[in-house]
């Protein structure tokens, strides 16, 4: 298995503090082999957006890939398509901020297998008042980990403000979380906010879904005991939801994470 980031709960104290990323420390970036992310852009093309598919766009000085095109997500669920166009927060081993790519270019399995494309990540594991841990089954919609059970939601911060401020009680994860609890779960701020979220620790995870997608990241683990039962459910991202017992067994295809988690942090 992989190991623990920073020797599990490393306080954020005994980090490196975050910094803005420049183009021009591309070469020493963990990862300058993937240039076309990183590289200052030269030319922009018009479509959809403003930007044509598998050109390298111009954001803030810092170049990014756009989708490419042709494209593995051909024939793909529109609404999925459009959230592989969310920016991700690149970091290195150490949880420090290196840049920002697409969901897309993080999860090409040939981006991971290069070693490059290390993001941050979340994950969300939210008991109800019964001590019950409320899972989900991702859609057959989904891009990675279609038809897979999970913990409560998984997702990413976004390279944003309010997302990638840190701190020292990680807030800018948690304040990613609520607002994917809400998207996923219909969870509202009301029922569950930032400071609900207990974080617990941050694990390095790799794992491949498929030929063509996987992913590696820096997971945020936060735990939640609140909420019983969600009331409304957005379709397109999960197949079922339902509480059950930690120790209970199931015949069932389980996501790989959450998996991990479970015999990693002495769940089972």
């Amino acid at each position: 298995g992989f190991p623990r980031l920073g020797r599990a709960a490393a306080p954020a104290s005994s980090l490196p503090s975050s910094r803005a990323f420049s183009p021009n420390k591309a070469k020493t970036s963990p990862f300058s082999h993937l240039s076309t992310i990183t590289r200052p852009a030269k030319s922009f093309s018009r479509c959809r957006g403003g930007r044509r598919y598998g050109d390298v766009c111009g954001r803030g000085g810092v170049a990014v890939r756009c989708l490419s095109s042709p494209s593995p997500l051909e024939g793909a669920d529109p609404t999925q398509v459009e959230l592989m166009r969310e920016e991700c927060i690149l970091v290195d081993e150490a949880d420090q901020v290196t840049g920002h790519a697409s969901k897309y270019d993080t999860h090409l399995l040939k981006n991971i297998n290069k070693g490059g494309a290390l993001h941050r990540a979340f994950s969300v594991f939210l008991f109800d008042t019964k001590g019950r841990l409320l899972l989900q089954k991702r859609a057959s919609e989904k891009i990675t980990f279609p038809d897979t059970w999970t913990n409560t939601c998984c997702s990413h911060p976004l390279y944003r403000p309010e997302e990638l401020e840190e701190g020292e009680n990680h807030v800018g994860a948690r304040r990613a979380a609520c607002r994917k609890l809400d998207h996923e779960l219909g969870i509202s701020s009301a029922s569950v906010n930032p400071d609900d979220l207990l974080f617990l620790t941050r694990i390095l995870y790799k794992a491949p879904s498929d030929e063509l997608w996987g992913e590696h990241e820096v997971d945020y683990i936060l735990f939640c005991q609140k909420v019983d039962d969600p009331t409304t459910i957005d379709q397109s991202r999960i197949e079922q939801r339902v509480c059950v017992m930690m120790r209970r067994q199931f015949d069932v295809s389980f996501h790989h994470f959450c998996l991990f988690v479970h015999v990693h942090a002495g769940l089972g």
